[in-house]
């Protein structure tokens, strides 16, 4: 399920929508947070930051960007 729901997340950031695409990655992020698989968390976080940096919120960005090292 928490694939699906980053894969619906990265669809509507496709589609430039935003708020959509944060709503179903944080939906996948804390599915993925109660299993422990760091990898799969970090490319959620990645998908996180691109959508803020696509939203020009370079701070927010950053944020999860950092959270992925």
């Amino acid at each position: 399920l928490s694939m699906a729901y980053n894969n619906i997340g990265r669809i509507y950031t496709e589609q430039g929508k935003n708020s959509l695409a944060l709503d179903y990655f944080n939906k996948s992020l804390k599915i993925k947070a109660k299993s422990g698989s760091d990898l799969s968390i970090a490319n959620t976080l990645l998908n996180i930051g691109r959508t803020y940096e696509q939203m020009r919120n370079f701070p927010l960005a950053e944020k999860y960007y950092r959270d992925v090292i």
